[in-house]
């Protein structure tokens, strides 16, 4: 499962990681949507997601990982950040829950490596 709200963005890095899948991306751009996916009988192996900038209260990953728990969505999440931001958001993103966070591509593919069955 993508979410993003710019899901444009993701079309290279999602044709690299169907290489050799059988299954596809389910592609959303909301958390609503996302939450309906996770708690539908589609099977999800990872969530791929921004971390989100906030001026005020918890960015959009720590809402994605509170409404996962609060649901009993049990998934790992990596998340894709501004490089700016990265080095302040991954231990928060870790503490929270997630897989991983990451601004570099290389370090994205590695977690997604190590985090899919082959």
């Amino acid at each position: 499962l993508w979410l993003d709200p710019n899901p444009k963005n993701n079309r290279l890095a999602q044709d690299l990681l169907q290489v050799g899948k059988d299954s596809p991306f389910v592609q959303v751009e909301t958390l609503k949507e996302a939450m309906a996916v996770l708690q539908s009988e589609v099977n999800c192996e990872l969530v791929i997601s921004h971390w989100g900038y906030c001026t005020n209260g918890p960015s959009a990953g720590q809402e994605l990982l509170d409404q996962m728990k609060d649901a009993r969505v049990r998934c790992p999440v990596v998340f894709f950040s501004d490089n700016a931001f990265a080095a302040e958001n991954r231990p928060v993103a870790l503490r929270w829950g997630a897989a991983d966070l990451t601004s570099s591509w290389v370090e994205f593919f590695q977690a997604v490596d190590r985090i899919l069955p082959d």
